[in-house]
Formats: structure tokens, C-alpha cells, sequence
């Protein structure tokens, strides 16, 4: 009886390893955020005196062109026109927003969660 009762705790360790091994046991870390000339990464700090920042403060783009805000930090952020054009909604850590600028002009917009504020420049 004692045999048995081994044998069925030993296949209970197997099962149970077999499916911690098995579900979900990947990289917990945020999506690639695309880089390049029409991306604004969005990074924190602890506080807005510490870090938190949209980079480029101002980016400069063309008529027509898309731009991408990425949330390269751990907790969620905004980007929302300080006209009303646009309102990205709470972008969470390793998310993009993306906005098409069409008509010439200086958009000025900031994370309506903690206040820090940054400019799209189309031209």
C-alpha cells in the first residue's frame, strides 16, 4: 500500500511540474516599441522631476506623416492634444498610440495623468 501511495505522489510532482513548465512561463516584458524619426518614446521616473518626459520634447515632421508615442515605462500614460485634436487614452506600458498630423501647424499635447507636456511641429 505504502508503494502505491509513492508511485501516486510521484506522478502528482511530474503532472504538476509539467504544467508549471508549461503555462506561461515566457518573458514578461513589454512589446518592442518601434524607434525612428516619427517616434516620441514616453519614459518615467518616480516623479515629473525625475523623468517623466515625452523624447523628443518636440518632434518636427511633414504633412501626412503618422506619429507613433510608445510607453517605454512601466506604468500608463496619455498623449492628449491641448486643443482637443486627439486622445490617445491610457497607454499602457509597452503600447503605442498613433496619430496622422495632414495640416501644417504647432500641436501642443501632454499626459493628461501627470502633466508632463511635449509639441508635434508639422511643417
Amino acid at each position: 500500500m505504502r508503494h502505491l501511495i509513492l508511485n501516486i505522489l510521484v506522478f502528482f510532482v511530474i503532472v504538476i511540474a509539467a504544467a508549471a513548465t508549461s503555462c506561461g512561463g515566457g518573458s514578461t516584458s513589454p512589446t518592442p516599441i518601434p524607434q525612428g524619426p516619427t517616434t516620441v518614446l514616453i519614459s518615467g521616473g518616480s516623479s515629473y522631476s525625475s523623468g517623466m518626459s515625452f523624447t523628443p520634447a518636440t518632434l518636427t515632421v511633414s504633412p501626412g506623416t503618422t506619429v507613433t508615442w510608445g510607453n517605454n515605462d512601466s506604468i500608463a500614460h496619455t498623449s492628449t492634444a491641448d486643443a482637443g485634436l486627439w486622445d490617445s487614452g491610457s497607454i499602457p506600458s509597452g503600447k503605442t498610440f498613433t496619430f496622422k498630423f495632414d495640416t501644417r501647424g504647432t500641436y501642443k499635447y501632454h499626459c493628461s495623468i501627470h502633466g508632463f507636456a511635449g509639441t508635434i511641429v508639422v511643417q
